[in-house]
């Protein structure tokens, strides 16, 4: 098919080509982080509540039109992250009533994504990405879930849980650069009292982040704003079902935030909204 040069110059730039590394399957994303390097760490910081889940979930799926992913979980069974998942993958539109048709169909969706549950403490975890490794030793990415249920190891701790997990957060980082393998880590936060007068809500520092911003190439905050019982946004148009991602760190130290719109079935609309703003 021939395209006219007003046709051409009427799209939309393709600017996929400067994102190096690993793509998430979301543009805005993309762009703000700058791509998943193969020895990144980068947090996922959610407040209960702010949907931080359902970020890894859709992140997961995304990955996966493009990658091996291992979901690493310690709180869920694997049939609890399977069921999640699959409300991401099949959205329900009511139209499907063939349960092998949709077997088949959710089965070529989730060929690339695999789970790991029961991994409680970090020799586990190493343990667990070696295996996945030497399976799949090309574009392979780990996520795991909750930070907060990790332990360094199985003996008695001997110091705070605050430090505890910034030695979990720094041995993960060496297990990027060992297997040259981004991990993508969603943590549970504290964070300040929202600031309604702000278009998105944001934290307002890393304090909260219990002294864990060293071993971390990238840091995203999660914010529901029905969470804050935000109704309307700048435009008046109701915040239900959408998500501000704010980019806290990035290798160029940029920052801003994203806004994502996501149906019922938990999906995020691959026409996601994209307000990038940075400071």
């Amino acid at each position: 098919m021939f395209l006219s040069l007003t046709t051409i110059l009427g799209e939309p730039a393709n600017v996929s080509y400067e994102i190096q590394g690993y793509k998430t399957g979301y543009s805005s994303i993309d762009q703000s982080i700058g791509g998943i390097s193969g020895s990144d760490l980068v947090l996922i910081a959610s407040k209960k509540g702010n949907c931080g889940n359902l970020l890894m979930l859709n992140l997961g799926v995304g990955l996966s039109k493009r990658y091996h992913v291992l979901i690493i979980t310690p709180i869920k069974s694997p049939f609890a992250v399977a069921k999640d998942l699959r409300s991401v993958l099949l959205p329900c539109d009511g139209q499907r009533v063939n349960d092998d048709e949709l077997l088949n169909e959710l089965n070529n969706l989730a060929i690339n994504i695999f789970i790991e549950n029961n991994v409680h403490f970090l020799e586990e975890i190493d343990n667990a990405i070696a295996r996945f490794h030497s399976e799949y030793p090309d574009d392979s990415i780990i996520l795991i879930d909750q930070l907060n249920s990790i332990f360094l190891s199985k003996e008695i701790r001997t110091y705070s849980r605050s430090q505890e997990e910034r030695e979990i957060s720094v041995n993960l980082k060496m297990l990027t650069l060992k297997y040259n393998t981004p991990i993508l880590l969603l943590a549970s936060v504290k964070s300040p009292e929202p600031d309604h007068e702000k278009d998105p809500p944001a934290f307002e520092d890393l304090d909260h982040l219990i002294g864990l911003t060293c071993p971390f190439n990238k840091i995203i905050g999660i914010h529901r704003p029905e969470y804050y019982l935000i109704e309307l946004d700048e435009k008046g148009i109701s915040t239900e079902g959408k998500l501000f991602l704010n980019v806290l760190r990035n290798e160029n130290g940029i920052r801003g935030y994203i806004r994502l719109n996501f149906d019922k079935s938990n999906r995020f609309l691959l026409t996601d909204e994209t307000h990038i703003q940075f400071d």
